[in-house]
């Protein structure tokens, strides 16, 4: 939010954290111009100024600068400044940890006719949730519920982990009983992957990884293409899940699904599949 007018970092700092709207009040000052009071958060502030705008701005600017050294919201700020979701992914690259997942749903509500979104994100067996009236917020809170869970009680990668939720128990009961009605009725509105989403997925992998993957490509010392696929998937961070599909063709048919953020589903001939792999990422790196 830096280096925005306070009235657009509090109105984006609310939607993003899910918190209703802030409520500007004015009135004409005993000398002339205006007086704004805001209302946000539980917490109220005020401004003069000689326009609506003037004051109103001020009046944000006194707001944001409570909420900037409050305890319980400061935090909350700095979260939301950040990109969780990368941070995320580098903390799992780093410790060697599976590359999470996630995945977020619209969420109609009856009290209003605005839209939130509950957001899952998982990394191995441990998944969070979030709500928030757009995808991208709710997808950057639940990366940053995983990230504190696995980087403030996670030793090492064979620990199993807890959280107590407290407070925050029921709101996220919330958004799970609402994650699995919306993926279980089928009621989510699944729309196709754009080929460039998935290009830019891959083109804006880790530089070091893509270095690696790309001296896979590049080496001949590999005696055959399986090796080299495995070997550039393993430069990747990539595990593959692979197994046959019934055919009626001698040569196994096989399936090769990889553990990333795009379904990435490889179908193809034992003979043809891991060259196909190795050219997909030749192109999808780039």
């Amino acid at each position: 939010m830096e280096n925005k007018p306070a009235v657009t970092a509090l109105k984006e700092f609310c939607s993003k954290s899910s918190k209703n709207t802030p409520i500007y009040d004015f009135i004409i000052g005993r000398e002339g111009g205006y007086i704004c009071k805001v209302k946000a958060l539980e917490m109220e502030s005020h401004g003069n100024g000689r326009t609506k705008r003037e004051a109103k701005q001020l009046a944000a600017e006194n707001l944001w600068r409570k909420l900037s050294v409050h305890p319980g919201v400061s935090t909350e700020i700095q979260i939301l400044n950040r990109d969780m979701l990368k941070e995320l992914r580098d903390y799992c690259l780093l410790h060697g940890m599976p590359q999470p997942i996630i995945k977020a749903v619209p969420q109609s509500s009856s009290s209003s006719s605005a839209q939130d979104f509950v957001a899952s994100c998982s990394v191995g067996s441990i998944k969070c949730y979030a709500k928030a009236d757009k995808k991208k917020y709710a997808r950057q809170l639940a990366a940053s519920e995983v990230l504190a869970l696995i980087s403030n009680q996670m030793p090492d990668a064979n620990v199993e982990m807890t959280r107590d939720f407290g407070d925050t128990m029921l709101e996220t009961k919330k958004c799970f009983n609402a994650f699995k009605e919306l993926t279980d009725t089928g009621s989510v509105n699944i729309k196709a992957v754009r080929l460039c989403d998935r290009h830019n997925y891959f083109k804006r992998f880790c530089p070091a990884l893509k270095e690696a993957a790309f001296e896979v490509i590049r080496s001949d010392e590999y005696a055959n293409t399986k090796d080299k696929a495995l070997s550039l998937m393993s430069a990747l961070k990539l595990t593959p899940n692979i197994g046959t599909v019934d055919s009626t063709s001698e040569e196994p048919l096989l399936k090769v699904d990889l553990n990333c953020e795009f379904d990435c589903l490889f179908l193809g001939m034992e003979s043809k599949i891991y060259g196909q792999i190795i050219q997909y990422f030749k192109d999808m790196l780039v």
